[in-house]
């Protein structure tokens, strides 16, 4: 055997692997429509809240945090 090179299977790295899984996730998320309603319904809730907190005097942390404890209990 000698000026033979011996043939061995095709390994593939695990790291390569994993990417390849995470970038085809990634863009099933992208293709999704839920994805796009949550991010409408996250930057209407901040507005939302942004405008509340300007309307009172005072206490901003504490509107937006129960602005945002509100949305949770209606659609969560």
């Amino acid at each position: 055997m000698s000026g033979m090179v011996e043939a061995r299977p095709f390994v593939v790295p695990a790291n390569t692997a994993i990417r390849a899984i995470a970038l085809n996730t990634f863009r099933e998320a992208i293709r999704d429509r839920v994805l796009y309603l949550l991010l409408v319904f996250a930057l209407i809730l901040i507005g939302v809240s942004r405008l509340l907190s300007l309307l009172t005097v005072g206490s901003e942390a504490k509107i937006i945090k129960d602005v945002g404890l509100a949305a949770l209990s209606l659609f969560g």
